[in-house]
């Protein structure tokens, strides 16, 4: 097989890690074996090349680190949200309702970069549905809790109003049970 310069070319390598344990424990612990085949595979890249002549240049490759690094970051954003969605699985109702409202926050927050929105804007209706939805007669007084500490916390954060208003006017107190 001759591939023409330029062909990019992926390596995959799968572990066989109860063997490898069975085997070579030392190799197993830590993922050490993968800092050994990562040697070896720079090394190749380096020194030897890939399959057979390469005394006389073939199987000679370059390393693309960009594209490891953008495989690995995919690699690492993958699992972020296999994460964030198991941790999402184990919410209620209610707890998603607030866990929505807190990252619907955090992106307004990024996206005004240190300014804030004029009350009565999008975020702010968003923090009264919220309120008005936690007061349902299926919201425990925990959940109503949270849904006002989340209100109280990132409200300020977003929108031109002071936590002490954000109270008063939603009657995030009343929400909590304190009157």
């Amino acid at each position: 097989l001759t591939l023409p310069p330029g062909t990019g070319f992926s390596f995959h390598v799968v572990c066989d890690l109860p063997r490898l344990e069975r085997l070579a424990p030392d190799l197993a612990e830590n993922e050490r074996w993968k800092t050994l085949l990562r040697a070896a595979f720079e090394h190749a890249f380096d020194w030897l090349g890939f399959g057979a002549k390469t005394a006389v240049g073939y199987g000679a490759m370059q390393h693309d680190h960009e594209a490891e690094a953008r495989a690995e970051a995919e690699r690492s954003a993958q699992l972020a949200a296999a994460a964030e969605a198991g941790r999402r699985q184990t919410l209620s109702a209610m707890q998603l309702q607030i866990d929505d409202f807190i990252t619907a926050m955090q992106a307004r927050k990024a996206l005004l970069m240190g300014r804030k929105d004029k009350p009565n804007t999008q975020c702010h209706q968003q923090a009264q549905a919220l309120v008005k939805a936690a007061q349902g007669d299926d919201w425990s007084a925990e959940d109503r809790r949270a849904a006002a500490d989340a209100v109280e916390e990132w409200l300020p954060q977003v929108v031109a109003i002071t936590a002490k208003d954000a109270r008063k006017a939603l009657k995030l107190g009343a929400l909590r049970g304190d009157g």
